[in-house]
């Protein structure tokens, strides 16, 4: 009788193991805890024309103010200003430069057609005010300046004017550069120009346009 007895416990007791290799669950205690890891926002980073009706105002030695100057003979310089606002915050860095320029861009190829020079100047917008090419000190607080021929730092200025040390042709933006600023876009007829085919011909300059490109961190 006795061995019977255990004959069938053994037997139970295999059966049970078979069952929990067979993959029957059963509860385990557990506890968990959140904490507060805040939040990531991107930077600041952005361009804006505060003014949505701008239109083009040319001003020159000749004629008057208009949005198509067409008055221009050699030895006349007009002037006309566009602005920008920039926006950054943090660590975001960038340039910005003025498109719609260089070689082989429309503006450029009309400006070799009329024969003229053509110069930007980036400024503050407080120091745009009455701004003169001709002045080394109005030029001197030009965050940039590009010849829109070329595209880079023109090699010469309005009036013989020295370029400021150390400008190139794309304004390097960072948070504390955030503000507005005045693209001065300055055309020169030279005095000295003799080439009657240039009478009459037109530059095109719907085209430009500013663009604000980040700078990849750690650059």
């Amino acid at each position: 009788m006795n061995k019977k007895s255990i004959t069938l416990t053994i037997a139970a007791g295999t059966a049970g193991v078979a069952l929990l290799a067979g993959g029957t669950t059963f509860a385990l205690w557990r506890s968990s805890a959140g904490f507060d890891a805040g939040t990531v926002t991107n930077a600041a980073f952005a361009i804006t024309v505060p003014d949505t009706d701008y239109t083009a105002s040319w001003v020159g030695t000749a004629g008057t103010p208009s949005a198509d100057y067409t008055n221009l003979v050699p030895g006349d310089t007009v002037e006309n200003t566009a602005e920008v606002s920039v926006s950054l915050s943090g660590d975001a860095t960038g340039t910005l430069d003025l498109t719609g320029i260089g070689t082989g861009s429309d503006v450029a190829t009309d400006l070799g057609d009329a024969g003229l020079s053509g110069t930007a100047y980036i400024v503050p917008a407080a120091d745009a005010s009455g701004f003169d090419p001709s002045s080394a000190s109005d030029v001197a607080n030009s965050v940039a300046i590009v010849d829109l021929l070329t595209g880079d730092v023109p090699s010469t200025l309005v009036g013989g004017v020295a370029l400021p040390d150390g400008v190139t042709s794309s304004y390097a933006v960072t948070a504390q550069s955030t503000g507005t600023y005045d693209a001065v876009i300055v055309l020169n007829s030279p005095s000295t120009a003799t080439d009657a085919s240039t009478a009459g011909k037109s530059v095109d300059l719907s085209q430009l346009g500013f663009e604000l490109q980040q700078t990849p961190s750690g650059s």
